[in-house]
C-alpha cells in the first residue's frame, strides 16, 4: 500500500486529456485545467454510458504508456510558443 501512486487514476487520467499533443496552447502556455480536464472525462463517461472510475482507468493506463513521448512533444511546443512570445515583433 506504501507504494500505491495515490495520482492514478483521476490526475493521470486528467494530464492524459491536458497533454493531448494535437492541442493548442492557451495564452499562457496551458492548454486545460485539470479540473476542466476532469469534468470533460465526466462528461464523455456520461455520454458513453460508462462508468466515470473505468474511463479514468483506461485514459490514466493509456497516458503512462504515452507520458514521455508526449512530454517531449509539448515541451518542444512550449519552447516554441516562449520563442515566438518573447521573439522581436518588426
Amino acid at each position: 500500500m506504501a507504494n500505491e501512486d495515490t495520482r492514478h487514476p483521476y490526475t493521470y487520467a486528467a494530464d492524459m486529456i491536458r497533454s493531448i499533443p494535437e492541442l493548442e496552447l492557451g495564452p499562457s502556455g496551458v492548454k486545460l485545467s485539470r479540473a476542466e480536464a476532469s469534468k470533460i472525462r465526466q462528461h464523455i463517461a456520461k455520454a458513453l454510458g460508462i462508468d466515470d472510475v473505468k474511463l479514468a482507468v483506461k485514459l490514466s493506463e493509456y497516458y503512462q504508456e504515452h507520458e514521455k513521448e508526449w512530454t517531449l512533444e509539448n515541451v518542444e511546443k512550449m519552447a516554441k510558443f516562449l520563442e515566438d512570445r518573447h521573439a522581436p515583433h518588426p
